[in-house]
């Protein structure tokens, strides 16, 4: 499995790498002429994102322009005269050679905000919470788990709801869902009844705290909380395996209370 760069900075030091905002007619395909336009100048193309807006289709264009024999204004432009395009837009990179999305905000996630933290800041917070609180920080992780996992759960049967759906499907989103956001590799070994055997490996928890020998206590958390509202009753977690105590992978029995 490989990984996904998040593609909104590009740190390329000694390159002279640019952003293009193109807006234009969702009825005119504009890809071919501007490929043509890029190499023919010499080029690079590195990115593109594409998005459907209300005033047209929205391309960000990312360009490296190290070797071409054209400036930035003579593209933008030779792009503008494209039948179709509205609007181009530059970014200007912070840099030589870093460039960072400015134009979009605020992030989002089907339709909800979103934000994006890196390990080391994660890190930072969950390593720091320890330090500050002891032990007892792992019980707010725990309960917090548990409620973000409920809010979890409902958020993708709302998702479903739009379509013919069973608890297989939910169960295969919940795991999609869970790799899409950071957390890690679920897999779920069995679901029946009232009881499901859950792993994960590569956990983002077991990484932000490596070598403490702490077990995943937002993740249990998170799975209980989510596991409540598959079952439709209050449910445990147990983590009875982890990668934080040298396992292969974190594994968790989560049954309902009896």
């Amino acid at each position: 499995m490989l990984p996904w760069e998040f593609q909104r900075i590009y740190v390329q030091p000694g390159r002279k790498i640019y952003g293009l905002l193109i807006i234009h007619d969702p009825s005119y395909k504009i890809g071919e002429e501007l490929t043509d336009i890029l190499y023919g100048s010499g080029a690079f193309l590195v990115s593109i994102l594409s998005t459907s807006r209300e005033e047209g289709e929205e391309d960000l264009v990312t360009i490296d322009l190290t070797d071409s024999t054209a400036s930035l204004k003579e593209l933008k432009e030779e792009i503008g005269r494209i039948k179709g395009v509205r609007r181009v837009e530059e970014l200007e990179p912070v840099e030589e050679g870093l460039l960072v999305d400015y134009m979009h905000h605020p992030l989002t996630l089907l339709g909800g905000r979103a934000l994006l933290l890196r390990e080391p800041a994660l890190s930072k917070i969950v390593n720091d919470g320890y330090r500050r609180f002891g032990e007892p920080f792992s019980i707010w992780l725990y309960y917090t788990g548990k409620d973000a996992g409920r809010a979890f759960y409902e958020s993708h049967v709302s998702i479903l709801r739009k379509f013919d759906f069973d608890k297989e499907k939910v169960l295969k989103l919940s795991r999609y869902m869970f790799q899409l956001i950071g957390f890690g590799l679920l897999e779920h070994v069995k679901v029946g009844g009232e009881e499901a055997l859950v792993r994960v490996r590569d956990s983002i928890e077991v990484e932000v705290n490596s070598g403490s020998g702490r077990s995943c206590q937002f993740v249990r958390g998170m799975l209980e909380g989510w596991f409540s509202g598959f079952f439709g009753k209050d449910a445990e977690c147990m983590e009875t395996k982890c990668e934080n105590r040298g396992d292969e992978y974190c594994e968790f029995e989560i049954r309902v209370r009896s």
